[in-house]
Parts: C-alpha cells; sequence; structure tokens
C-alpha cells in the first residue's frame, strides 16, 4: 500500500471518530493527515519522521487558526474557556480535600484538576462555579 493511501485512511477514520466523539479536535488532527497524503500523492519525498512532524504541526495550525470559525459556523456562540464548563455537573474521580494537593474531577469524558471549599468524597457530583488556570472549582451539588 502506499503511504500517501494509508495517511488518506488515517484521515478518514479521524474524521469519522469526530462523529461519535464530538469535540472538534479529531478532526484537526485528520485533516493534517490528509495534507500529508496529499504532498506525498504529489511526490513530495518525505522521511517518516518528517510526515509525522509535519502532521502534528499542520494539527496545531488548523487547531489554533480554525477551530473557532468553524464553531461560528456551527452555530455556537464563541465562548470564552473559562466561561464553558461553568455551571456544568461533572463527578469526582478523586476525593478532593481543602488547602491540599488538589482531586479530581470528569467532565464529558475528560478528567480535570478540582479544588472545592469543603471535603467532597469520589464519586459525588458537583457543580463547576469557577476556574483557576488548569483548575476547576466546584462544589457540592446541592440536593
Amino acid at each position: 500500500m502506499e503511504k500517501w493511501v494509508l495517511w488518506f485512511i488515517i484521515g478518514a477514520v479521524l474524521a469519522i471518530f469526530e462523529f461519535a466523539l464530538p469535540g472538534l479536535i479529531i478532526i484537526f488532527i485528520g485533516l493534517a493527515c490528509w495534507g500529508i497524503a496529499l504532498l506525498l500523492w504529489l511526490g513530495v519525498n518525505l522521511s517518516f519522521g518528517m510526515q509525522l512532524f509535519l502532521c502534528a504541526v499542520l494539527s496545531v495550525i488548523f487547531i489554533v487558526f480554525l477551530r473557532k470559525k468553524i464553531i461560528w459556523l456551527k452555530g455556537k456562540e464563541e465562548q470564552n474557556v473559562e466561561d464553558e464548563y461553568i455551571g456544568k455537573t461533572a463527578i469526582v474521580v478523586e476525593k478532593i480535600i481543602p488547602d491540599q494537593q488538589q482531586g479530581k474531577i470528569k467532565l464529558e469524558g475528560t478528567t480535570f484538576p478540582a479544588s472545592a471549599s469543603e471535603v467532597i468524597e469520589e464519586s459525588e457530583p458537583v457543580k463547576i462555579i469557577n476556574k483557576e488556570s488548569i483548575i476547576m472549582i466546584v462544589e457540592k451539588l446541592k440536593k
């Protein structure tokens, strides 16, 4: 099998994954794979290491420059990343103890470090009330 075909197939699989796991990130890696496939199809001679490097660079470029535009085209309001999670409900996956090493929460399939003003046990639902850098500030969900 030719190299460009393999890159094209990888790109197609990633594009399909985007529909199964929507987050608007995987599609850009797929587009980068298609970019490498195009270069190889056009006859550009690239070592495997250079192919991987270019794929990584193209992925970052696509994510940085196209993600917000596509979110806008899809009709979603552009939000600050900080605002995106505030008010959402998550589950504690690692006990949260105030003034100590942060616990962890799981939100939409992703684990985030978390902090709270009270002890919150594992498996408890929490509400995200703020965000400081990458740390989610949470409180127990009111019953």
